[in-house]
């Protein structure tokens, strides 16, 4: 079918034969356009990296505060079609499904949400098609510093740049309103575009580092993988626990046993809010960091194996199939430690 996207004056079409291997790297553009139609890098941008070779893909996603350290994901996708499905729980919903397209003549697949987006004459802040970079993988790991993202010029025509980059702004400003509050507070000034001290979000964290609000952290976990993305939602919790940031100095919280020991709690609390592998992932490493200890090497009582270690500022971890019961067990098995370390509760 043809899908004619009339609000930029651009026209993405699926391919000629929907048949047509889709084999190679997609990558989200790396440049916006300011309000006078002009190509430029600026504020901090989240793009999307692709790969789809057979029936397998391999997903990365970066932001230029967290690169692509916990990434990849992968696994298989299946395709109808123009419309592309990835299958892993690990992915947030709205990075699941794609739909194979041409703009302007570049191949590429868009996000199925975005591309309803146009069609309903709902403008997105950027143009996220992913654009084909290359025909075909090339054995190697992406590598961040080296990776070369496409510019978003040719997809664009110039009588609407400055329309775009209305929307764009008005995207940027409606971002996070279906996170809740305190979160969403939080959330927006830590990707605020206009503040490139991040002042505000600085505030925001020194205040949680006074007492972490049991609430926040709630919220935080909870909305890993779906509000808030997998690679966003673990750089804020160690934000808060005062982990990897030049921002900050240590937490008030940490500078006693007992009030070290409450905000620890608090986190193995919230794991039951965890709802997929990246989530749990994320406090299990917050939990070995800010508890000292170097890993976690867990069998569950189903079989499945959790193995994450930090030591010496490097990370590694082994992948799991995330479910209730070995959440459960995670939390049992951190409950546990906690006492070891700190003693039992009274």
């Amino acid at each position: 079918m043809a899908l004619l996207i009339h609000c930029l004056g651009i026209t993405p079409a699926v391919a000629d034969n929907p048949t047509d291997s889709l084999n190679g790297i997609y990558a989200e553009p790396s440049t916006f356009l300011n309000d006078q139609g002009r190509e430029v890098t600026g504020f901090q941008m989240d793009r999307a990296v692709l790969e789809l070779q057979g029936d397998r893909f391999k997903y990365w996603h970066f932001s230029d505060c967290i690169g692509f350290q916990e990434y990849p994901i992968s696994g298989t996708y299946s395709r109808d079609g123009d419309l592309l499905e990835l299958h892993s729980d690990d992915l947030a919903q709205t990075e699941r499904r794609y739909v194979a397209t041409t703009i302007n003549g570049v191949p590429g697949v868009w996000p199925e949400n975005e591309l309803q987006a146009w069609r309903n004459g709902e403008h997105p802040y950027s143009v996220p098609i992913l654009v084909r970079v290359a025909d075909g993988p090339s054995g190697k790991e992406l590598d961040q510093t080296t990776f070369q993202f496409p510019p978003i010029t040719p997809l664009l025509n110039k009588e609407t740049a400055k329309q775009f980059w209305t929307w764009q702004t008005k995207k940027h400003e409606a971002r996070y309103m279906d996170v809740p509050e305190p979160l969403r507070t939080l959330l927006r000034e830590q990707s605020n575009r206009d503040d490139d001290t991040r002042e505000g979000y600085q505030k925001l964290v020194l205040n949680q580092h006074q007492e972490l609000d049991p609430k926040l952290i709630k919220q935080l976990v909870s909305e890993i993988g779906s509000g808030v993305s997998v690679s966003v939602g673990p750089m804020v919790l160690q934000d808060l626990f005062g982990l990897d940031s030049a921002y900050f100095d240590v937490p008030e919280f940490t500078k006693s046993d007992a009030t070290k020991r409450a905000a620890i709690q608090r986190l193995v609390n919230v794991m039951s809010e965890a709802k997929n592998e990246r989530a749990l992932t994320a406090v299990l490493l917050v939990f070995l960091r800010t508890t000292g200890l170097k890993q976690i090497d867990l069998t569950c009582a189903s079989g499945e194996q959790v193995k994450i270690s930090w030591d010496a500022g490097r990370q590694t971890m082994e992948s799991f199939d995330f479910s209730e019961a070995v959440r459960s067990d995670c939390q049992r098995w951190a409950n546990e430690r906690l006492a070891e370390r700190f003693g039992a509760v009274e």
